[in-house]
């Protein structure tokens, strides 16, 4: 009897390695023959050196004109014909919305959608982006109707607008919240230094709040606070909402104000900061929060779906209104301003994790999905 195939499709090698190598991993150890197809940014060796196969695609990274975007439709359909695998696993939105459609066509027999948000195209109401909306819905209702199928969504508030949009049926949802996190890795520490530190981690986009962060950052440094303002993450070209690496050198010439572009070992670098901040203007399920509560950091982020449900206002951290400076900075200089409240948070966010977050938790849910479907 051979061993069943599972084709997981996401849009970079990378995006894959930081969200879903564990539950590839998984896989494997349970007996599946796993094959990771993605666009190779330099870093699919890791990939194979883990025993999973390896597939380059580069068009699932690059935004193309319209008809090179649907033939990707067809590349993927060729694909899934000629691998044959028993259970297909879209993650982001890209691959989601033209893998689901390729699917159907090539008759792969379990598919599994991920969607950890719904990118910047849903978060902007121009007339081209309301017209694209109509289009990707209508791509979407068709994909999703694949006959043994689940879409994963990692917050109540993307449930709530996919149920409304009639996108799909409420029984073909599955609430799986992030890509979990390893609590053994992301632990409280605890350092000594006269400077409190501030650090947003994530892609350098404007749709993460990385302008309100660094003006949140003056206010507080013209208020008088004494407090370094870091940044980790890369711009991300692909994305129309991207900040180019000069205005960020550019911005944080400002003192205080430090930008350490992209980072493999986030975990030891939390190990120097004190809070973390992330005004994004919506997320799925922000990975850089949960490894931040695991590892007993407070949080200031924002009121949107994905943000608000990592952070209790008052518990483990502070929300704020999506792109509101001033409250923002008031609410990073209450932590400056007061250490035992920091560590409140951060034992009760910790918490939170392990209850709900933890990655064993979350690789559990997701292949009891596969064989719940492949049975």
């Amino acid at each position: 009897m051979r061993e069943k195939k599972i084709l997981i499709v996401v849009n970079v090698d990378w995006f894959f390695l930081s969200h879903r190598l564990p539950i590839a991993l998984a896989a494997k150890k349970a007996g599946f023959e796993v094959t990771i197809a993605a666009a190779d940014t330099g870093v699919s060796d890791i990939i194979t050196r883990e025993g999973l196969n390896f597939i380059d695609i580069p068009e699932l990274e690059k935004n193309q004109p319209f008809i090179s975007e649907l033939k990707m439709i067809f590349r993927l359909k060729r694909l899934y014909r000629k691998l044959n695998p028993d259970l297909v696993h879209h993650v982001t939105i890209r691959p989601v919305l033209y893998g689901s459609l390729a699917a159907r066509l090539a008759r792969v027999v379990a598919m599994v959608n991920a969607l950890s948000g719904l990118g910047y195209v849903y978060m902007n109401n121009t007339f081209k982006h309301r017209l694209v909306k109509k289009i990707l819905n209508v791509m979407f209702r068709a994909g999703f109707k694949h006959p043994n199928s689940r879409l994963i969504l990692q917050n109540k508030d993307d449930i709530e607008l996919f149920l409304k949009k009639k996108l799909i049926h409420q029984n073909k949802i599955v609430l799986i919240r992030g890509s979990g996190v390893n609590v053994d890795l992301f632990t409280p520490s605890s350092h000594n230094s006269d400077t409190v530190k501030v650090a947003l981690i994530g892609r350098m986009l404007r749709d993460k709040g990385v302008i309100e962060f660094i003006e949140a950052a003056k206010v507080i440094a013209e208020n008088g606070s004494e407090a370094e303002f870091h940044l980790y993450g890369a711009p991300y070209e692909s994305n129309p909402t991207s900040i180019s690496e000069s205005d960020i050198q550019e911005w944080t010439k400002n003192k205080g104000l430090y930008y350490h572009g992209h980072c493999d070992n986030i975990s030891e670098e939390l190990n120097g900061i004190d809070i973390v901040c992330l005004p994004s203007y919506r997320e799925g399920l922000p990975k850089s929060l949960l490894e931040a509560a695991s590892a007993a950091k407070p949080i200031v982020t924002t009121d949107v779906p994905g943000c608000r449900d990592v952070v209790e206002d008052g518990v483990n951290g502070y929300l704020v209104p999506a792109k509101n400076v001033e409250l923002l900075a008031s609410r990073i200089e209450n932590l400056i301003n007061d250490p035992e409240l920091c560590s409140d948070f951060g034992k009760k966010g910790r918490e939170k994790v392990i209850q709900e977050f933890s990655q064993e938790r979350i690789v559990k849910q997701t292949l009891d999905l596969y064989q719940e479907l492949l049975n």
